[in-house]
């Protein structure tokens, strides 16, 4: 049985800081895998979300920890990748890396776009989370824009 939590921000009603609130309270259970694949990344909102996990009872330091980030339009800082990498057991891919960094602006033949969490035990089927958000690791995605969160908890 799905449990489902929609969390909704919006800077003009007050309403700011709730799609972190969502990623950290998914990742308040035992999991070994976090996932991540994200439109943007920046050094702020790194450490946002790596502040905020580190507080949670979940099994975030031992976790194994995949970053899919995309550098379409420059927009993710380089420091981020950085600093995504250096946590550990972090993995960083960019799709389409090679392709986008070739073309002036790295204006993308096709845009990745993604705003999505992943938190999973591997040893068991039954207690994976998941989660759709618009909101990418920066602070207007996961602090104070507009943005809806969607979470499925088996």
């Amino acid at each position: 049985m799905y449990e489902h939590r929609l969390y909704a921000q919006n800077p003009q009603s007050g309403e700011i800081g709730r799609i972190l609130e969502g990623i950290t309270t998914m990742a308040n259970g035992t999991y070994d895998e976090f996932h991540a694949a994200v439109a943007y990344a920046s050094v702020s909102g790194c450490k946002t979300l790596f502040d905020a996990l580190e507080k949670t009872p979940g099994d975030w330091k031992a976790s194994r920890k995949r970053w899919l980030i995309s550098i379409d339009f420059g927009r993710t800082e380089p420091e981020a990748l950085d600093r995504l990498a250096s946590v550990g057991g972090s993995e960083v891919r960019i799709p389409n890396g090679v392709v986008v960094s070739r073309i002036r602006r790295f204006f993308p033949p096709f845009v990745f776009h993604p705003k999505a969490y992943l938190v999973r035990d591997s040893t068991t089927r039954n207690s994976a989370s998941s989660a759709e958000s618009v909101g990418g690791i920066a602070p207007s995605g996961n602090g104070a824009g507009c943005r809806f969160w969607k979470e499925g908890e088996r």
